[in-house]
């Protein structure tokens, strides 16, 4: 999925600021961080509902420090940004987002690791660039990709990764393939609802397994006895 221009600066803005936060905040020292100030904007503080005009943003790394008068002297600051008149935001929060699902059900369980984490960094990009700074990761191994974005590898939002998805067997997290039969016992197969035991899904994900598990955020269920 690729994002469209919008004509609105507003959530754009938002996320070059930290994306510009995060660059300038891997090269600066702890004593002076980079200074950035955004001009030109009507400025929505996620509270009022009255725009706020007449003001610059200043940032201090990658942190908002207040607002200053606009048309003063931007001299002082290492970037200045224009915003050609558009809405500043804050950054928006997704709370349901699954990282690892740049690619369709079928790819994560036929494709490489390695293609399935690629595609989920241009995803998270992309994300980012929607203006959607955080996201609530609800399924999926997206450990790894948060420690690329946190060491400044690649551009992305804060991720709050949930791990495996915990679901009942046929539920939302089963991804199994029509007859699980046919897939090792630990990835599931051998359950089938033939079986008077197996309410629930039995996945006895070991760790050997566990890396995989995670990124197709897999089910961990029980078996009855």
């Amino acid at each position: 999925m690729r994002t469209k221009r919008r004509t609105t600066f507003g959530l754009a803005a938002a996320a070059v600021i930290v994306a510009l936060g995060g660059t300038a905040f891997a090269q600066d020292t702890p004593d002076k961080p980079k200074q950035t100030l955004i001009t030109n904007v009507s400025i929505f503080d996620g509270t009022n509902e009255a725009l706020i005009t007449g003001k610059d943003l200043v940032l201090s790394g990658n942190t908002i420090s207040g607002m200053v008068e606009a048309g003063g002297d931007a001299s002082a600051y290492d970037t200045v940004i224009d915003g050609k008149g558009g809405y500043l935001t804050p950054g928006l929060i997704d709370v349901h987002w699954h990282a690892m699902f740049g690619v369709t059900p079928a790819q994560i369980f036929t494709e490489a690791d390695g293609y399935v984490a690629l595609i989920a960094g241009v995803e998270a990009k992309d994300q980012l660039l929607r203006g959607v700074t955080t996201i609530r990761d609800t399924g999926g191994n997206a450990f790894g990709l948060r420690k690329a974005i946190e060491q400044g590898v690649i551009p992305g939002p804060r991720i709050y990764p949930s791990g495996a998805i915990l679901s009942q067997y046929s539920g939302h997290g089963d991804f199994r393939f029509p007859n699980p039969t046919t897939l090792p016992k630990e990835w599931g197969g051998g359950v089938g609802a033939g079986d008077p035991r197996d309410y629930f899904a039995f996945w006895q994900v070991t760790m050997a397994h566990q890396p995989r598990a995670a990124i197709l955020g897999l089910v961990v269920g029980m078996r009855l006895q």
